[in-house]
């Protein structure tokens, strides 16, 4: 489920006007388990922060454009086309703070799990204080956005998932 619910995300954010710039602004590539994925994520927030809108035509472009393999590092055309963009038969734009809140609870969790195996891995080390009180941080707790404060929390947001992650 969490690798169609990211597609659904990219797909949404490629195809969709509707709460594009929420999911832009309260998601990073982190918060994306599959690799392709998260060069994907990187991309667009990249193309958003540069033209602040665009369109299936204008995102196929931007990529096809980019320098340092963009697509190889998103999975390739045929991965981006055909699962990425041929997969619409799950989720919808507007449903967008639950997507929020899924893909950071998955990010949540991995991240709980490494901090786990490291602590268990080596229970004196100086890092285990530091990893325990991570993981109990209160920015785990953070909810997902309300439509209307997207931008308002945006800065939050990222500044959160940067002290965590």
């Amino acid at each position: 489920m969490s690798e169609q619910l990211e597609r659904t995300v990219l797909q949404a954010v490629i195809t969709s006007q509707v709460n594009r710039a929420m999911m832009l602004t309260h998601l990073q590539a982190e918060h994306f388990h599959d690799i392709r994925h998260q060069g994907l994520w990187d991309d667009l927030q990249a193309l958003y922060l540069e033209t602040l809108t665009f369109d299936l035509p204008i995102c196929t472009s931007w990529l096809q454009r980019g320098t340092g393999g963009r697509m190889e590092t998103a999975g390739g055309w045929n991965y981006y086309f055909n699962s990425i963009l041929g997969d619409n038969s799950w989720g919808a734009p507007a449903n967008a703070r639950t997507y929020i809140r899924t893909l950071r609870e998955s990010a949540k969790a991995r991240r709980q799990q490494d901090i786990a195996i490291a602590i268990a891995d080596n229970p004196d080390s100086s890092q285990t204080r530091a990893l325990a009180t991570e993981l109990l941080a209160p920015a785990w707790q953070e909810e997902a956005p309300d439509e209307s404060s997207a931008e308002a929390m945006a800065g939050a947001a990222m500044d959160g998932w940067n002290r965590i992650l």
